[in-house]
């Protein structure tokens, strides 16, 4: 009964830099399509309209919106649309798409509303937060946005409908989130050198410094170290003088790190955690394996756990 409220009642409105026109999102079910049984027993599929006076089948895929305006007709309010994720999924990862069109002010408040509207049923609530957790918060999700996701972990935290057993992941996630955050300083840590010599993340001094957390057997990992090596950008800002990178080893096979060392670019600290602090202590958010950090040269976050892409995008600015 509330998933129609949830969507159709969200704008988002802001002003471009200079322009006088806004822009407004109405954010509603894409592609809404409920099934109904048709007079063989067969399903066939119902065109449902909302409030807003858009048609639920106008979609977009490519981050642009295409609705034809409809006449208004009805308004779908039933909660057992939760259990057809190819509707209400799909509307809230086209959702999730657009908060990159929005400051990130006007992102947060509609993340936060979404959230209050959805507490009103703890059923919603509940399927909207694991939606939010996949798209903004799973490693292999290209939404990922850990500052919104944190909204959502501090309304699941707020509700009064979980229980203390329910909240405890929730509340280990947001103290793993809310850790070097972007424009926060770093948390400093010791590496060790395949000579046996420590440094400090914070004795390390770049303009700015590209944390790489790898693993030697990681597939993923050898793809970035590759597209990093043959990054024109990165070369460049390594020639320079502009960039470091400090590749790290977090886990405790030494043999294999050994091993992987010749495979490393030779311009590179790279080093291993001997204490194994930053997986046991989670000094760092390593959910998955590789993670990049790019800081400053004061060691402030600029870039937390984020792509090849997108580090490569900054340093082309």
């Amino acid at each position: 009964m509330l998933i129609n409220h949830i969507f159709a009642g969200i704008k988002t409105r802001y002003y471009e830099d200079k322009n006088t026109l806004p822009i407004i999102f109405y954010i509603d079910l894409l592609q809404l399509q409920r099934p109904t049984g048709g007079e063989n027993g067969s399903r066939k599929h119902e065109r449902t309209y909302f409030s807003n006076g858009f048609c639920s089948q106008c979609h977009y895929r490519t981050g642009r919106t295409r609705r034809k305006r409809h006449k208004y007709k009805e308004c779908c309010s039933d909660t057992t649309l939760i259990h057809f994720p190819e509707i209400t999924e799909q509307a809230t990862s086209n959702y999730i798409d657009m908060m990159k069109y929005v400051p990130a002010k006007v992102a947060a408040s509609s993340i936060k509303e979404m959230m209050s509207k959805a507490s009103t049923d703890s059923s919603m609530f509940v399927y909207f937060s694991g939606l939010y957790e996949k798209y903004l918060y799973d490693p292999n999700s290209p939404m990922r946005d850990e500052s919104l996701y944190i909204y959502v972990l501090d309304a699941v935290l707020e509700a009064p409908f979980l229980d203390e057993v329910s909240k405890i992941r929730p509340a280990h996630l947001l103290e793993l989130a809310l850790k070097n955050r972007v424009g926060e300083p770093a948390t400093d840590f010791t590496y060790t050198l395949v000579d046996g010599k420590k440094g400090t993340l914070y004795r390390t001094k770049a303009d700015c410094l590209l944390l790489f957390f790898y693993n030697p057997d990681c597939h993923a990992c050898k793809e970035i170290t590759d597209q990093l090596a043959a990054s024109p950008f990165v070369t460049e800002w390594i020639k320079n003088n502009k960039l470091k990178i400090l590749a790290v080893y977090p886990d405790e096979d030494l043999e294999a790190w050994k091993k992987h060392i010749s495979y490393m670019p030779a311009g590179w600290i790279n080093s291993y955690d001997s204490t194994v602090s930053l997986k046991n202590d989670e000094i760092y958010d390593l959910k998955a394996i590789p993670t990049l950090y790019l800081l400053d040269k004061d060691k402030k976050v600029v870039l937390k756990d984020v792509t090849f892409n997108q580090v490569e995008n900054y340093l082309k600015q």
